[in-house]
């Protein structure tokens, strides 16, 4: 008896240093990506580079990609040291690239809230799982996880194509009807990725049906920086077309052309 406590104590320091390395490294990339996009926010000379850019930060995005799906399918490659730490930054930064493109057409003010709400989000959930009993373990009921993945991305994909294809230029009070589509796009889509953040933690903390390997952090990093990805990205809508948390006196010389053209189509809101 002394023998397996001892062992489960082991096993439990192991899992909360996993834990540490994962998290961690989560935020080195989420710190490495605002300082980057707010880099692009603010110089203009580069900004402007990257708004006629745009089809780079596109092959970035494919690059990223087609190296994440080796990455997580290529078992071997994530235990080789130094080349697994190389491959993950490459993968982070190709993606922090990947939105340099949306970066440089937004304002910084927008582009820091909105981030700072996102990853406000992405720490609550994950702290919300690691309180989460036995009963709720959400890698024990996977199958339940992807049916309501399933119907959350049967209702998102309905609504985005009512948005575009019907109510796209019906005018509203506050926001357009289509802008009040892409909130509920929206928050269909976020919440099913939440979700996953959940279960995401739930496989690093341990103590559950399924767990990742204990030397797999690199891997749990770059999952739940994708998994804050897919919800910032939704929230370019919002900085793009109504920049709510920037008032027209502090718009930036090169967004005004744009800002003149999306008022006259979108009902302007802010919070000042």
């Amino acid at each position: 008896m002394r023998a397996s406590y001892r062992n489960y104590q082991l096993y439990k320091k192991v899992r909360q240093k996993f834990a540490i390395y994962a998290y961690g490294l989560l935020a080195i990339w989420l710190l490495l990506a605002l300082i980057q996009w707010i880099f692009i926010c603010l110089v203009d000379p580069v900004r402007e580079l990257f708004e006629e850019a745009s089809i780079a930060c596109v092959f970035t995005f494919i690059l990223a990609f087609f190296i994440f799906y080796f990455f997580v399918y290529v078992e071997k490659v994530r235990f080789i040291n130094g080349i697994n730490f190389l491959i993950c930054i490459l993968i982070v930064e190709l993606q922090i690239i990947s939105l340099f493109a949306l970066v440089a057409r937004v304002q910084w003010r927008d582009l820091l809230t909105f981030f700072v709400i996102c990853v406000l989000l992405l720490f609550i959930f994950l702290y919300v799982s690691s309180l989460l009993p036995q009963r709720a373990d959400l890698t024990l009921d996977v199958a339940v996880l992807f049916i309501s993945a399933f119907f959350s991305l049967l209702g998102a994909i309905y609504i985005l194509m009512y948005r575009f294809l019907i109510t796209e230029n019906k005018p509203s009070r506050f926001l357009s009807h289509g802008a009040l589509e892409f909130l509920a796009f929206e928050l269909y889509i976020s919440l099913m990725i939440l979700t996953f953040v959940m279960y995401h933690a739930q496989t690093i903390n341990g103590n559950r049906f399924a767990e990742m390997q204990l030397n797999d952090f690199l891997l749990a990093s770059v999952i739940l920086f994708h998994d804050f990805l897919i919800i910032y990205w939704l929230t370019f809508y919002w900085q793009y077309k109504y920049k709510p948390f920037t008032s027209d006196e502090h718009q930036s010389p090169a967004s005004d052309d744009e800002a003149s053209t999306t008022s006259t189509e979108n009902p302007r809101w802010n919070v000042f």
